[in-house]
């Protein structure tokens, strides 16, 4: 097995983990018939639909393709090139996952593949989690805590109206906000606008913010569509309770007033953070429920046995 995709941060995320990368150069049917032709591939899992269309086009029916669907995006809810470039490739793939029930459901040609579709949930390895913990010699100390790009579906201005909602009753409120993205200098602006330059610290990337989530109290998400993210995953194993808009995975893996809040007004996402940042009782029995969740979610064994079955029915 070998994953392809063009140069970037991913080089260095796989050299960790082991894994062989072959970089592509651009992201093209070309260049992907290239790749599959170079490493003699007998399939390709496609990862999200604009890889598996690419795929498609790439093989003309000439290698298997394992689709696999991870956001619930909003040009696929509609009739839209993205939808109906799927439809149409769809007959090339022999299975497609989906990494939300959402996702499947509410793809606006679901029918036409449902027989050949499953829901697969993300998981992550617990044990890993907390080891990487140890990884980090530095102390934190944040309120709220949002990981992820900061990119037109993440939302991530919202986050910003939200903390300055927060701070009216929390004047103090310190956040971290992790990631980078196009939208990072507007966020920028947006912080200085609301005048939370004091209370927001932008830490860009980091390779493993893992330490600095389990110092922090509550993970707020804005997002406008989801699948089902490994940061959200990752707040659920640490047992950070997450403040987020309903979107997608998100309603399956918080269950509302009972391992964190869903929400879809500004001023009722920023109540339950205050909430959670100032009754401690409230939060760690949060904690301890998202801790249980996180036990039962996390099955590496289905997880991989599922995969297994779909690559070796080739």
């Amino acid at each position: 097995m070998v994953y392809c995709s063009p140069e970037g941060k991913i080089r260095r995320a796989l050299q960790e983990r082991a894994l062989p990368f072959l970089p592509l150069e651009q992201f093209t049917p070309a260049a992907v018939r290239k790749a599959a032709k170079q490493y003699d591939a007998t399939m390709i899992h496609a990862h999200d639909a604009a890889a598996a269309v690419t795929a498609a086009l790439a093989t003309k029916g000439t290698l298997p393709i394992l689709a696999h669907v991870h956001a619930n995006h909003e040009n696929m809810r509609v009739v839209s090139a993205k939808s109906l470039l799927f439809r149409y490739c769809a007959k090339r793939f022999f299975h497609i996952f989906w990494v939300s029930d959402s996702s499947l459901c509410q793809y606006r040609f679901a029918r036409s593949v449902q027989e050949k579709s499953e829901v697969l949930y993300n998981v992550i390895d617990l044990d890993d989690l907390h080891r990487k913990i140890t990884l980090d010699p530095e102390e934190y100390a944040f309120d709220i805590v949002y990981v992820g790009r900061l990119s037109y579906q993440k939302n991530p201005c919202r986050l910003m109206e939200v903390l300055a909602n927060v701070k009216t009753q929390l004047p103090h409120v310190r956040m971290a906000v992790v990631g980078d993205g196009e939208l990072g200098k507007e966020v920028l602006c947006k912080a200085k606008e609301l005048q939370l330059t004091e209370n927001v610290t932008f830490m860009g990337f980091m390779k493993n913010p893992l330490k600095l989530m389990s110092m922090s109290k509550v993970m707020l998400m804005t997002s406008r569509y989801e699948g089902l993210p490994i940061c959200a995953l990752e707040a659920m194993g640490l047992g950070i309770p997450i403040v987020s808009t309903p979107t997608d995975g998100l309603q399956e893996l918080v269950d509302d007033g009972i391992n964190g809040f869903l929400r879809d007004q500004n001023d009722a996402l920023s109540d339950c953070l205050v909430t959670l940042i100032r009754e401690d009782a409230i939060r760690n029995q949060f904690s301890d429920n998202f801790r249980q969740k996180a036990l039962q979610w996390n099955d590496l064994t289905i997880f991989r046995e599922t995969l297994r079955k779909q690559y070796e029915s080739i």
